[in-house]
């Protein structure tokens, strides 16, 4: 039985777009009807940015004060909403922050949701926080599949970063973003999802059996430290500086090195925990990263 389903998504680079196409593809072979909704900012976004632009946005992404975008039409009856999105700042990306906390929310109320998330390897806490943006919405996030990055976990930080400012997608004859076989899994979940949606049970997950992300998990107990310490230091670069200000504008240069220390500066604390800790810190990080969130 055919199914109707709602692809939400936003896109600068170039790597949702693709990772959501390669996912949706077979449900659309499979005689499923996709229907697309991009997200539009009301201010575009830049890209490629600039670093003091990037890192500014930094506390009101962090502390949930999404610019606004435009209007979503929410109308229609939808088997699934599949909404791919990217993480900022271990955050859900700005545009659909505003979605979900603005007059459009209702695009998932009373609708199972699978969350495609497509980043850099960091991938767990800002999850987290669009779930429980969808929850409030009125939403039931059933399933999630992570598109991460290609190469090592250390060398897409800086690739990742000299995408965002350069908007290049190669360095050094390296493809930053989601490689290849990435998009062929993708496919293969999306055809395993076509298969099952047609004729699932309300509420129960459709990808259950699959291995839909992985955890680089020193990385992953690091992004759990990190995501503690991001909403203090937000908070006070949001009561001492107003976006798009001079001091705002200082204030990126130290997000910056603030976020270069925590990559250097929990490296080893984090390795040395999971030499030590490892079969209990995995099984609480397998918990972070698994359904309910709570």
């Amino acid at each position: 039985m055919s199914k109707r389903i709602l692809l939400v998504r936003w896109t600068q680079s170039g790597q949702v777009a693709a990772a959501a196409d390669a996912f949706v593809t077979p449900l659309r072979a499979a005689g499923h009807e996709v229907v697309e909704r991009v997200l539009s900012p009301v201010t575009p976004y830049p890209f490629p940015w600039k670093m003091k632009s990037f890192f500014g946005v930094f506390p009101e992404t962090v502390l949930g004060r999404p610019d606004p975008i435009d209007r979503v039409p929410t109308d229609g009856d939808f088997d699934l909403v599949i909404l791919a999105a990217q993480v900022w700042f271990l955050s859900p990306s700005m545009p659909f922050q505003a979605l979900l906390t603005g007059p459009d929310a209702a695009i998932v109320r009373g609708r199972r949701v699978l969350t495609l998330m497509v980043c850099r390897n960091m991938w767990v806490v800002g999850w987290r926080k669009l779930v429980r943006l969808v929850g409030a919405a009125g939403g039931d996030v059933t399933d999630n599949v992570a598109a991460t990055f290609a190469g090592s976990v250390m060398a897409s930080y800086f690739t990742a970063l000299y995408s965002m400012l350069s908007g290049r997608k190669k360095v050094g004859g390296h493809t930053i973003g989601v490689a290849e076989d990435g998009l062929a899994r993708l496919a293969r979940l999306g055809s395993v999802l076509a298969d099952r949606v047609a004729n699932a049970s309300p509420g129960a997950p459709l990808l259950a059996g699959e291995v839909t992300h992985t955890l680089s998990y020193p990385h992953a107990l690091g992004e759990q430290i990190a995501g503690r310490l991001f909403p203090l230091l937000a908070r006070l670069i949001a009561l001492t500086s107003r976006p798009g200000s001079f001091l705002r504008g200082i204030w990126a240069w130290f997000v910056l090195a603030f976020v270069l220390s925590n990559v250097f500066g929990l490296l080893i604390p984090c390795f040395t925990a999971w030499f030590l800790f490892g079969r209990r810190i995995r099984r609480w990080l397998d918990r972070q990263a698994s359904l309910p969130v709570r």
